[in-house]
């Protein structure tokens, strides 16, 4: 839902392909530990009709390619189409899960699956400012694992300031600091969060009443 209207942006930069989204999908799979995937949606891509399921995970856990599986197969299942997998991970540690299972036990019975794995933490912030998409500027607190372990709140302060001087218009600003903010609230403590986004948010305010009057 914070990005409900930058689907391709997301899959543009996390996915490495173009996509034109054509719908959002049921993400409804009871057979699935009763979780709902994070998001599945219907694209045209530049290899062909496909459901592009992006997974967030916050922690390491082994289970995951068990899990990707299972909601592969029930959305090919469900809308037969082919199933472009991307587990985006933004925890606090660099990220160790496996991305994909395998077996062979002969000519008949094996399994290669792999899906796609990007370690927010391990993007530099760098990376994100270089696209030009200021969309992605709200994920800024979750990039740069080691340079925000050595910076700490230093760090988020950057990210907030870096977003408030985009080009945005005063609505945009207040939209990506607000999806920045939720973000941040994975890694941060709340005090420091409230802290650094209402100075920033000031500062705007104050730069939107100089250009009034």
């Amino acid at each position: 839902e914070l990005f409900a209207d930058s689907e391709e942006d997301l899959i543009r930069f996390f996915g490495q392909i173009k996509t034109q989204v054509i719908r959002q999908l049921n993400i409804e799979f009871p057979l699935v530990e009763k979780k709902r995937s994070d998001l599945i949606l219907e694209c045209r891509t530049e290899k062909g009709p496909a459901a592009v399921h992006m997974e967030f995970q916050s922690t390491n856990d082994n289970d995951i390619p068990y899990r990707m599986l299972r909601y592969a197969a029930d959305i090919k299942q469900k809308y037969n189409l082919p199933v472009y997998q991307i587990l985006i991970y933004f925890g606090d540690r660099e990220m160790n899960m496996a991305d994909g299972l395998s077996f062979h036990f002969n000519a008949q019975n094996y399994l290669d699956y792999r899906f796609r794995t990007v370690d927010l933490g391990g993007i530099t912030a760098e990376e994100i400012k270089k696209t030009g998409n200021y969309t992605l500027y709200a994920l800024l607190p979750l990039t740069d694992r080691e340079k925000r372990k050595q910076k700490g709140e230093s760090f988020l302060r950057e990210c907030a300031e870096e977003i408030a001087r985009t080009p945005l218009s005063f609505e945009e600003k207040q939209k990506a600091l607000l999806r920045a903010e939720i973000f941040a609230g994975l890694l941060y403590e709340e005090q420091v969060i409230e802290m650094i986004f209402r100075e920033v948010e000031n500062m705007l305010d104050l730069e939107q009443s100089a250009g009034y009057r």
